[in-house]
């Protein structure tokens, strides 16, 4: 997962550092402008999906500990990992249509269909007498509170930051 943070936070950087040489210097991009909330959105976001499923497996199926939940997320990461090495690749000869198009699906593989499907497939082997519906439906539900709680924290801090610097021009 550490590989892909990196890789992904490397090829977004590359992006828009290319893509803010054309604002004539009026905007400077610096490596940490961007590594830093990236890396924090990819930690909350694995951190939310490695939660909602220990959680239901709490609830729902045979106990799990959070480090093989996150251990069994981390496995399928192989091809995440490759699709964003080679939109960095793309990136870098200024390719961004296909360059962010396939980071795009690796960041969807990475955050959304790897997690889902470490959660069905634990489900399906290890589910208790409740129906596996109500397990998968639990998950969701807490994925989407839980993920709409950060989101509105994140915007209400970048909103506000955004006034401030509308106050100072």
């Amino acid at each position: 997962m550490a590989v892909y943070i990196l890789l992904a936070v490397l090829s977004v950087y590359f992006m828009a550092r290319s893509l803010s040489e054309y604002s004539f210097g009026i905007v400077e991009i610096g490596f940490m402008d961007v590594a830093l909330p990236l890396t924090l959105f990819a930690a909350v976001a694995i951190g939310i999906h490695a939660t909602a499923i220990f959680v239901t497996f709490k609830l729902f199926s045979e106990p799990i500990s959070l480090k093989a939940v996150i251990h069994g997320i981390g496995e399928f990461y192989e091809v995440p990992v490759a699709l964003t090495a080679v939109s960095l690749v793309l990136l870098l000869f200024k390719s961004y249509t296909v360059g962010f198009g396939i980071l795009a699906i690796g960041a969807g593989l990475a955050f959304a269909t790897i997690p889902m499907f470490v959660m069905i497939s634990q489900l399906v082997r290890q589910s208790k007498t409740i129906d596996k519906f109500y397990a998968f439906l639990f998950y969701a539900v807490f994925l989407f509170v839980a993920g709409a709680l950060i989101s509105v924290l994140a915007m209400d801090s970048q909103l506000g930051e955004l006034m401030n610097t509308l106050n100072m021009l």
